[in-house]
């Protein structure tokens, strides 16, 4: 049996010497490069971790299921399938004088979470929905109403540089402000950078004094990230949301039901599997103790 004690401890000056002599003159450690942004690169090569490293707090992320469709009778159609589908929690887009008694016939609320986005000014729309909720919704329902003055969404075009700045402003501004943020993060395809921005974004929400249970983290597949590769999309789908489950957000979404109902279903599948076969919700922080993830999630926090 191999005793592991055996092997003295390496300097990371020495490992990179030997990276270079296993490359064998062909290149040296030097010519590699990990982007983040194509302004924004780092050594892939960190053999330690910081000083004062720690395990992020975060939830067990849910499967979730986005509607886009405003119709409230098709919305409840739609939102049923994906509950059937094993949908844990749902997104609908409404408007101003939603009927909530159309969109939620059939929905236990206090046994899976909502989220409805609106582009108006909440008081067009809380006063009807706490009066449907205090009318006919049992106790223990979870509704968030996601408005311009109370969330952000981070587009996946934008730099991860520019997301985490206005991201950090939010933040602060939420904190000040007495606010439970919620945030929408668009997934980008960059695997390592998108989990350590979601562990960022926990990490400048802690570092403003914020809790963590007052955070909201809804993370997001758009299409056109799905299609627009030379990889199947399905692998696509896939790394995408592994990145939200070890990133810990609180919901992962994938492609829109309105947008195309096959690969909806597929997206909830993948989150099954990602959380009852691969079991990456049964620790906290899957991604804690990785160098270099770690590394990225502090550059990106400022810390």
């Amino acid at each position: 049996m191999i005793d592991f004690k055996e092997f003295g401890p390496v300097s990371h000056e020495k490992w990179l010497d030997k990276i270079d002599e296993d490359l064998k003159g062909a290149k040296v450690h030097g010519d590699f490069k990990y982007e983040i942004d194509p302004d924004w690169v780092i050594s892939p090569f960190v053999s330690e971790t910081a000083p004062g490293d720690f395990t992020i707090q975060g939830p067990k992320t849910m499967a979730g299921f986005k509607i886009r469709d405003k119709s409230e009778a098709n919305a409840n159609i739609k939102a049923l399938q994906g509950l059937i589908n094993g949908a844990q929690g749902l997104v609908f887009e409404v408007g101003p004088m939603a009927d909530f008694s159309l969109l939620f016939a059939g929905i236990h609320l206090e046994m899976v979470s909502v989220i409805l986005r609106t582009d108006n000014e909440p008081t067009d729309i809380i006063p009807n929905l706490k009066n449907y909720l205090q009318t006919y919704a049992a106790a223990g329902s979870h509704v968030i109403v996601a408005t311009p003055e109370n969330s952000i969404t981070l587009d996946y075009h934008q730099s991860f540089r520019n997301r985490l700045a206005i991201t950090k402003e939010y933040l602060e501004h939420s904190r000040q402000s007495g606010l439970s943020p919620l945030v929408f993060v668009g997934l980008k395809t960059n695997f390592l950078a998108q989990v350590a921005e979601l562990r960022a974004i926990r990490m400048i929400w802690a570092k403003a004094g914020g809790r963590d249970n007052d955070l909201t983290i809804v993370s997001e597949s758009d299409p056109a990230v799905a299609v627009s590769r030379d990889v199947h999309p399905l692998i696509v789908s896939t790394y995408l949301l592994m990145s939200a489950v070890t990133g810990m957000s609180n919901m992962a979404v994938s492609i829109p039901w309105d947008d195309n109902p096959e690969s909806a279903r597929t997206g909830l599948n993948i989150m099954h599997v990602l959380e009852h076969e691969s079991h990456l919700s049964r620790v906290v922080d899957p991604v804690a103790g990785s160098f270099l993830i770690s590394r990225i999630s502090r550059e990106m926090a400022g810390i």
